[in-house]
């Protein structure tokens, strides 16, 4: 999530009082407020592609209406999608949102462009083993009866991965490619959806299926059987709906006049299939979603998030990424009494960027340009970026032929209504020179969040602070309704397919990634609620990709192939919170199979009581950095059915016994190293809490059976006891 919001809203907006005078700019967010203004004029949005100009097509956003929405829609020629209370997702022609923006009953136009995904750059992996360390699966559930829907990026759905176990049949069940060529005669809003399995495989792969295969990585952590390898997902035997969206990578697949089509209203559709899917089929639901963009103070996420909010619920859950920033400084603030602070920037696209400042005193920003003639610096007053037109003001600093263009525009905060917002966007070509930004005013408290810059310090002016890393999760994990992840580290190596050893750490032992974003969030929410393993993370990769992207600047690491079919796939290694999400996703899975009605606040419950606390994280409550702490997923589900209340069952499976229901039997088998034990114990627990059978234990040939045909239908907690060190534990089993 490096690259997030690569289109830089506001670099027009000079052109406002060029276009319709009716138009109600106060309407509309600012995305949408940059597509008004830019027309009949040249769109800007070249943080991807060049200038063209967009006179023509439509927009996909949100709209808050008063009464009759539906009517008010239809005279403006737009196209109702979706419905959330007073809020409606639309169609919008270009051209209609001057006459919807001058309704009285209209008084909210959102949208924003969509996506990155959240992969951090450099190809790493965890050992499987590790990545269910503390969460490994129970017996008794398996994600049966569950609908776990994955919206992402670059899937091949032939994977044997996502085929059952007899490998006779994929276990996905619909496939909505938003970038799909074949839309006509489409009844969705974009591209087309496969709703039968020889629709499914004859397709193949998502449309961006030779550019991208970060889907396939987390559809395979998620749900993945693991096909002939020990790489299983989470809940291999959910009912899977997949969405694949539109991402910055995926633009030069967009035809022009439909780029706006794109948006995070797109993505809440998606959102809605997967959903409709469940209802359709009766079943609870869990979405993960491993993409994100920056937060914003301009209100760009406000009926986003109250839209989901309506979504989600009981039997409905949305899992999100907290995205991969926490890894350099995005945060400063000059505090009350201190007369001056700042940064230097780095872009991390090496030609523009911006920052977001919030305040509700006046202040100073001066910026200075390192170029290799010399320093040049200029200084603005919020004063004057207040009294402009449109309260933009824009400026360059110019040198040897290189020019630094910066405009500033400010707004009232979303976040507070006594704050004032200050989005400071900084452009240059070929690239950005060393650019120090500093804050003064004694009399101001001011906070500057990054949006696609580094903060840093340098020599050339030690009273710059440089900043430090918070307030950077990505949305739309920062939503209240939504379940935020952050990714832990364990292993720090990786062998490749060809030989090659790699050698790369993140962290270790279970620490939170450097990587992983931390909160709070720019509207103060502790942000994340969970940790997961997301560093050095084995998982299905698309057979595709390789094929088409032999030559690609990025191809994850491959570390084995299979063979099905005709065809060979590859199994691979990627890290983030993008790896991290599937985790949770799945695990949510889980506990849905055995509570279809938990909600999302339910899910946090579960989290603050059993989540794994490491010794460098705080002991109780939810930080910005781990949330509750790792999820223990056997835990969790032990807490979901009531068995935590039972002083005699403990909470971890044994680490030295395994068990597997074999014809009617309950099997343990005890690890290579582990000694027999003579006294060990099995008591039988049902899910009242009544102890319904207890007897030893009797191992011969380091193996245990007792036969489940003992015991009447149901739910039982199996806990083993004796005073051999990694025998005690429990398991869950289903008889």
């Amino acid at each position: 999530m490096i690259k997030k919001r690569l289109i830089l809203i506001f670099l027009d907006l000079i052109s406002f009082c060029l276009f319709v005078s009716s138009q109600n700019y106060g309407k509309m967010s600012p995305f949408v407020r940059h597509i008004a203004a830019s027309l009949p004029s040249r769109s800007t949005e070249v943080a991807f592609m060049k200038a063209h100009p967009y006179t023509s097509g439509s927009l996909c956003a949100f709209v808050r209406i008063n009464g009759n929405g539906e009517s008010v829609l239809k005279e403006s020629g737009c196209r109702l999608l979706a419905r959330y209370g007073d809020i409606y997702i639309a169609d919008i022609p270009i051209g209609s949102l001057s006459s919807l923006s001058s309704s009285p009953r209209v008084s909210r136009i959102e949208a924003s462009r969509g996506n990155s995904i959240c992969l951090d750059t450099t190809s790493i992996v965890v050992d499987a083993v590790k990545v269910y360390s503390g969460t490994q699966l129970p017996q008794a559930y398996t994600g049966d009866g569950v609908v776990l829907g994955i919206m992402d990026v670059g899937f091949d759905v032939t994977h044997p991965g996502f085929f059952d176990g007899a490998l006779s049949h994929t276990r996905i069940s619909r496939f909505w490619d938003q970038l799909s060529p074949d839309s006509l005669g489409s009844s969705l809003y974009v591209g087309a959806d496969y709703r039968s399995e020889p629709e499914i495989l004859a397709y193949g792969h998502s449309h961006d299926g030779l550019i991208e295969t970060h889907g396939t990585h987390t559809l395979g952590i998620a749900t993945g059987t693991g096909y002939d390898t020990k790489y299983r997902g989470m809940a291999p035997d959910a009912d899977v709906c997949v969405v694949s969206n539109a991402v910055d990578t995926d633009v030069p697949l967009i035809p022009e006049n439909q780029l706006y089509k794109y948006t995070t209203a797109t993505d809440a559709l998606g959102f809605k299939y997967i959903f409709d899917y469940a209802e359709e089929t009766g079943k609870p639901c869990v979405i993960s979603f491993s993409e994100g963009s920056h937060e914003s103070l301009d209100g760009e996420q406000q009926l986003y998030y109250e839209t989901l909010s309506r979504m989600t619920g009981p039997g409905r859950i949305i899992v999100a990424s907290a995205g991969n920033d926490g890894h350099y400084n995005n945060y400063l603030h000059k505090a009350l009494g201190e007369e001056r602070n700042g940064m230097f920037v780095v872009s991390t696209n090496g030609r523009s960027g911006s920052v977001t400042a919030r305040s509700r005193s006046a202040f100073d920003i001066a910026v200075d340009a390192y170029f290799p003639d010399g320093k040049k610096s200029m200084t603005i007053s919020s004063a004057s970026v207040l009294s402009s037109a449109d309260s933009l003001y824009a400026d360059s600093i110019e040198s040897g032929g290189q020019k630094v263009v910066f405009r500033i525009q400010a707004y009232r905060s979303a976040a507070s209504a006594d704050d004032t917002a200050y989005d400071l966007i900084l452009n240059s070509s070929p690239s950005l020179p060393s650019v120090s930004i500093a804050f003064s005013g004694s009399d101001s408290d001011v906070e500057v969040f990054s949006n696609g810059l580094v903060f840093l310090a340098d020599s050339r002016d030690t009273s710059l602070s440089g900043g430090e890393a918070r307030s950077c999760i990505g949305s739309p994990g920062a939503a209240p309704s939504v379940i935020c992840v952050g990714a832990t580290a364990y292993r720090q190596s990786y062998t490749g397919a060809d030989g090659i050893y790699h050698e790369y750490s993140w962290g270790k032992d279970g620490e939170v990634g450097r990587f992983s974003s931390v909160g709070p969030t720019r509207y103060g929410l502790i942000k994340p609620d969970v940790v997961a393993p997301g560093c050095y993370v084995y998982s299905s990769l698309s057979s595709f990709y390789p094929e088409g992207s032999p030559d690609g600047e990025y191809i994850p690491d491959i570390t084995s192939w299979s063979q099905f079919g005709s065809r060979h796939y590859p199994w691979g290694v990627l890290s983030g919170t993008s790896q991290a999400t599937p985790v949770v996703a799945g695990a949510i899975a889980l506990w849905l199979e055995a509570n279809p009605s938990l909600s999302p606040s339910d899910i946090l419950d579960v989290f603050s009581k059993t989540c794994n606390r490491r010794n460098f994280q705080p002991s109780t409550g939810k930080d910005n950095s781990a949330g509750y702490g790792e999820i223990d997923v056997y835990a969790g589900l032990l807490h979901v059915l009531g068995f935590d209340g039972i002083a005699a069952v403990s909470m971890k499976n044994p680490s030295a016994l395994s068990m597997q229901i074999s014809y009617g039997d309950a099997v343990f088998r005890l690890s290579s190293d582990t000694p027999c034990p003579s006294d060990a114990i099995l008591n039988i627990y049902a899910l009242s809490g009544k102890l319904v059978k207890s007897s030893p234990l009797s191992f011969r040939d380091r193996e245990a059976r007792f036969s489940l045909s003992l015991l009447p239908p149901g739910v039982y907690a199996f806990q083993i006891s004796t005073a051999v060190p990694g025998v005690n534990g429990s398991f869950l089993v289903r008889r």
